[in-house]
């Protein structure tokens, strides 16, 4: 099966997992997979619930911890999720996410990777975000991820380090990382955040497949915009592009009236 992530709003990790859950990934299978990394009991929630963005219904999966500004450094987030019983394609995706990001961080704050200690993206909600994309991808059989053009809005946002202009600093140093396309979003604000920009960096071709089109999954934003804020992934079977050879016959039949 092949995913595409059709973007009109952006994306952040909770929304992918809103996509997933919707598109059939129950979320029971979530809180199954994130019970096996060692962390904490009662340290973090999720749960998801159907919801309306402007006039389409989506689903909001929700991510709730108790700790609150812990700061890791990568060596610290595998540890993590190699100790827990994942598996290896699961396991590697992760990490693999966790390390573009402390690379661009590290190139973004002019320090080597093993100081970077994350802030924002290194809290339990990050790590729920990647973790569990990189699980549901793989309990839905998606083999391949596509990814439509991203839009980046404009202004100001609040960080560990300061006040940061949008679109964040790494999460363009993410997308210029594999030549994501982007183009001016609809209105103001942090449409991609560097969760989401690190998932597509990792999972995504920026490119429409074609497809056989099987169902899609609706994942909202937590915000309310002027638009609808949602996310939809499209599941289905690849296609031949080419024609067949009765349609080429059909199309060699064509005539021309003078």
């Amino acid at each position: 099966m092949i995913g595409y992530l059709d973007l009109p709003s952006g994306l952040s990790g909770d929304m992918f997992l809103s996509c997933l859950v919707d598109a059939g990934w129950p979320i029971e299978a979530l809180q199954e997979v994130l019970s096996h990394l060692p962390l904490p009991v009662g340290s973090w929630s999720v749960s998801a619930e159907p919801v309306m963005r402007g006039p389409m219904r989506a689903t909001l999966v929700t991510v709730e911890t108790a700790e609150d500004h812990h700061h890791r450094g990568l060596r610290d987030i595998r540890t993590l999720i190699e100790a827990a019983g994942l598996p290896d394609s699961v396991r590697s995706s992760a990490i693999a996410t966790f390390t573009r990001l402390a690379q661009v961080e590290a190139k973004v704050h002019g320090m080597p990777v093993e100081q970077i200690h994350f802030h924002e993206v290194g809290a339990l909600d990050a790590i729920v975000d990647i973790v569990g994309v990189a699980a549901g991808l793989h309990a839905l059989g998606i083999t391949e991820l596509y990814a439509s053009s991203v839009p980046l809005g404009s202004g100001w946002t609040q960080s560990a380090h300061g006040a940061l202009p949008l679109p964040a600093p790494a999460t363009l140093e993410l997308l210029a990382s594999v030549q994501a396309p982007t183009y001016p979003a609809p209105g103001p604000g942090e449409l991609i955040t560097p969760t989401g920009a690190a998932l597509l960096a990792q999972h995504a071709t920026f490119h429409q497949p074609v497809m056989r089109l099987q169902r899609i999954g609706y994942g909202a934003g937590q915000r309310e915009r002027a638009w609808p804020n949602l996310a939809r992934l499209w599941l289905g079977e690849a296609e031949d592009a080419r024609p067949t050879a009765s349609a080429q016959r059909a199309s060699s039949m064509v005539q021309i009236d003078r």
